[in-house]
C-alpha cells in the first residue's frame, strides 16, 4: 500500500522514453475520421479544377463552330443580328401599346354636321358631314374644299371632329389662322369645343362659317 503522505513523484533523472521498437501504429480497422468542424483538404498530389466538363464543352462547341462554313465570324453575326430582331421587336410592341393606349383614350361618337357658310367667299352655300371634316384648299385632303385663291387659306387648314361626346376645332398651324367670330385665334394643334351655332373663320371674315349639329 503506497504512503499516502507521501505522492509517488517520477524519477527525473531518468525521463520516460517510448519504446524505440514498437513504433505507434493506427487501427486500421477504424479509419480516422477528422472532427466535423474541420474540413478534409484535398490531397496535395490531385489539384481540384473546378469545372472541367464545362470547358470540355465549351472547347467540343468551338470545334463545332470552326466547321460551319464562315466558322465563329459567322456564328456571331447570326447572334447579331437574333439580338437586333428581338430589339426591333420589343420596339414595335411598345409603339402598338402606346398607340392603342391613345386610340382607347378617344372615343368616337356619331355626329351630324350641318355648315353653312356666312362669308361672301362661298356665299351662302350649306354643307353636311358625319363625325368630322376637314376645311382647306387641297380637295384630296379636305371635305370642305375653298378656292385655290382664297386669300390665307392652307392646304388643311382646320379640323373638325366628334370625340367622346363633344365637337372640337383646331387649327392645323396654318398660316392665316383659324379664329373664333369675336376674333380670338386659335394656339395650333389645340382642340376648341364647339357648340350648336358656333361661328369662325379661317384666314379672314370673307371664310366664315357657322355650324349645327345633332345632340
Amino acid at each position: 500500500v503506497p504512503n499516502e503522505d507521501k505522492p509517488v513523484v517520477p524519477n527525473e533523472d531518468k525521463p520516460v522514453v517510448p519504446n524505440e521498437d514498437k513504433p505507434v501504429v493506427p487501427n486500421e480497422d477504424k479509419p480516422i475520421v477528422p472532427n466535423e468542424g474541420e474540413a478534409v483538404p484535398p490531397n496535395e498530389g490531385e489539384p481540384v479544377t473546378p469545372g472541367a466538363n464545362d470547358s470540355e464543352k465549351k472547347a467540343d462547341l468551338l470545334q463545332k463552330l470552326d466547321k460551319l462554313p464562315g466558322g465563329r465570324k459567322a456564328a456571331a453575326i447570326i447572334a447579331a443580328v437574333a439580338v437586333l430582331a428581338i430589339a426591333i421587336g420589343v420596339i414595335v410592341i411598345v409603339k402598338l401599346g402606346e398607340k392603342r393606349k391613345m386610340a382607347s383614350a378617344v372615343v368616337p361618337c356619331e355626329k351630324t354636321f350641318f355648315v353653312r357658310s356666312v362669308g361672301k367667299t362661298l356665299a351662302g352655300q350649306e354643307f353636311v358631314f358625319l363625325d368630322e371634316f376637314r376645311i382647306g384648299r387641297n380637295r384630296a385632303l379636305c371635305e370642305l374644299v375653298l378656292p385655290m385663291d382664297a386669300v390665307g387659306v392652307g392646304s388643311v387648314h382646320c379640323h373638325i371632329v366628334c370625340e367622346s361626346g363633344g365637337v372640337y376645332l383646331t387649327d392645323k398651324d396654318s398660316c392665316g389662322g383659324t379664329y373664333m367670330a369675336d376674333g380670338t385665334r386659335l394656339e395650333p394643334e389645340k382642340k376648341y369645343p364647339l357648340v350648336n351655332g358656333s361661328q369662325f373663320f379661317v384666314g379672314n371674315k370673307n371664310n366664315a362659317f357657322i355650324i349645327y349639329f345633332n345632340a
